[in-house]
């Protein structure tokens, strides 16, 4: 069986390669349903910005970014449409929720899908990962029940962050954007004020608005420099600066003028690392052992990340996180070259533009 795989080239170059691919009996055919791209990223990719790679992929690339590149699947919903003969854990036709999807049909270990719940819609499934990243900045912040949280940056994963420091318990979730349409969003997930940078002083309405205290909490998701320095101006004295955003751009500021009066603390929380480490190697330990003390063999669909993610869905199905509600464009994924072209312009201060999370689907979801 042949199936065509999109693969960055160059800079703002994608191309259709043809791939063979077999079923075997330990394996499953999955058909791709709909996919989020986690858009920051995604932006970064396609335009060869130096992001998210370690020393020996540059040096093997031989450059910033090592070519080919392998765009526009990944994460999202697939369905199940073959299933080996010695595979158990899933059956044909159930929809599941995978990070390795690679084309509009893949091969894929039994591993390396999650199983939707019933009632948990695919579109809302597609956003797991943006959920996943918002999470471990909600569980890096560390909120005490009753403080006043700011999230910079309200694309998804900012949003998911800021609807996830509600639920943990700030009694006060503040946020920013630049886009107008991001904010209007985010006040429908129960969130208390949104703020354009643009058209409000930050740092007053903060103030004004927390009588004078600041914030206790702040997540940074934007990745702007300006907005991680808005950020610390308006924490308060002994506050969290969570860094949760990509800065690729250079950021300085005076130590001595940002932290240390205020005697701030910071912790950096991405796409990349745990989030909360005493959790992580909490899991871990329970993880790897039996209850007879003896390492287990193997984790499979119960790995401790793919426990995040199950809690996630739940957390969706019952309505606490909504997830569906931020997808503004739906494109088919066949049109994945035109769209980057059309909406991510490099020139855009912005970079994501107008619009809050893109779409793409190969099915009717």
């Amino acid at each position: 069986m042949k199936v065509m795989r999109p693969w960055l080239v160059a800079p703002r170059t994608i191309e259709y390669r043809e791939q063979e691919i077999h079923l075997t009996p330990n394996t499953v055919l999955v058909k791709h349903v709909c996919t989020a791209p986690s858009q920051g990223t995604a932006v970064h990719r396609y335009l060869a910005e130096e992001i998210e790679l370690d020393s020996f992929n540059r040096q093997k690339s031989g450059g910033p970014f090592p070519y080919p590149w392998l765009q526009g699947f990944a994460y999202g919903v697939g369905r199940i449409e073959e299933v080996g003969a010695k595979v158990q854990l899933v059956k044909k036709g159930q929809l599941i929720y995978s990070q390795k999807l690679t084309a509009d049909l893949s091969v894929l270990d039994p591993s390396d899908l999650i199983p939707l719940p019933d009632g948990l819609d695919p579109e809302s499934a597609a956003m797991l990962l943006q959920a996943e990243v918002g999470l471990k900045g909600a569980r890096a912040a560390k909120i005490i029940l009753g403080d006043t949280v700011l999230v910079t940056g309200q694309g998804p994963i900012g949003n998911f962050a800021a609807q996830l420091c509600k639920l943990t318990g700030a009694y006060q979730v503040v946020v920013s954007d630049l886009s107008d349409l991001k904010l209007q969003i985010s006040l429908q997930m129960d969130i208390d004020l949104a703020l354009n940078p643009r058209t409000k002083d930050m740092l007053n309405c903060i103030e004004e608005f927390t009588h004078g205290q600041g914030a206790d909490v702040v997540v940074e998701s934007s990745g702007s420099p300006e907005a991680f320095l808005q950020g610390c101006g308006a924490a308060a004295g002994g506050g969290r600066i969570v860094i949760l955003g990509w800065i690729l751009d250079s950021c300085r500021f005076n130590m001595s003028e940002a932290f240390t009066p205020k005697g701030l603390e910071m912790v950096v929380c991405h796409a990349g690392q745990l989030g909360d480490w005493q959790l992580a190697r909490r899991r871990l330990r329970s993880r790897g052992m039996r209850g007879d003390g003896l390492p287990k063999a193997s984790v499979s669909l119960n790995s401790p990340l793919n426990d995040d993610y199950l809690y996630l869905m739940d957390l969706i199905t019952q309505g606490k996180l909504k997830a569906k509600e931020l997808i503004t464009h739906r494109f088919p994924i066949n049109d994945l070259v035109q769209v980057w072209d059309e909406f991510i312009k490099p020139s855009d201060t912005s970079v994501h533009g107008e619009y809050a999370q893109i779409l793409f689907t190969s099915d009717n979801v």
